[in-house]
């Protein structure tokens, strides 16, 4: 795989520096909130503000699957590689997760919109996924997403545990391809799965139950 994906190109341009969580949402000091958990449930009201570095991570991942597809446009072995490259992988994931647990899942431009939408909670979401390529030695994801009241008051994160995964060589077979690409999107699938544990403890009803089991990984079948 690494002879097929990664020979002959330039070194991969890296990730955006990262911002503090906030940078771009407020410049106000964090006050913690009173409540311990949100309410959830079918009549909650949850909104979504994405950091600058979730809108940065999702505009590095578009870039790179789109230099990726041109590269390889029609070699079968660069599809799983391209679903590591996914940018709305993480989006999609978090999005289910909340919307078991809230009624309405909304996502809003500002910090502005948010209190002022009659919410009954915000969500901050902070996605960090930078796949391995060359002249990027390892993959590395990290998901944080903090909840805060109505009144933009901090209760508490789920997530922030970073997970890693080196870079492989040798890989001759397709199955060898398709489980080496599970190996490096294991490690946002890790960084997402460890938001979920966190989210009940920051919620207290979920509408929907548990969250259904996902297939979207890499070589899964719907």
């Amino acid at each position: 795989m690494s002879t097929l994906l990664l020979a002959g190109c330039a070194s991969t341009p890296r990730i955006p520096p990262q911002q503090p969580m906030m940078s771009g949402i407020t410049d106000k000091p964090t006050v913690q909130s009173p409540q311990t958990k949100l309410r959830g449930g079918p009549d909650a009201r949850l909104a979504v503000l994405l950091s600058s570095n979730t809108i940065a991570n999702t505009q590095y991942l578009r870039e790179r699957q789109t230099a990726f597809d041109e590269k390889f446009d029609g070699n079968a072995w660069s599809a799983p590689y391209q679903l590591v490259l996914d940018p709305g992988f993480s989006l999609a994931w978090i999005a289910h997760s909340l919307r078991q647990r809230f009624g309405t899942v909304m996502l809003v431009p500002d910090a502005n919109a948010a209190i002022n939408g009659r919410f009954d909670g915000i969500a901050v979401v902070d996605v960090f996924f930078e796949p391995y390529d060359k002249g990027i030695p390892e993959s590395t994801a990290h998901v944080t997403v903090a909840f805060y009241d109505a009144q933009f008051r901090y209760i508490g994160a789920a997530g922030g545990k970073e997970y890693k995964a080196a870079t492989g060589f040798c890989c001759w077979a397709y199955s060898e391809v398709v489980a080496l690409a599970r190996t490096h999107q294991k490690t946002i699938a890790n960084a997402l799965q460890d938001f979920d544990t966190r989210l009940p403890y920051l919620v207290e009803t979920s509408p929907g139950g548990v969250p259904k089991p996902r297939n979207n990984a890499v070589g899964a079948t719907r």
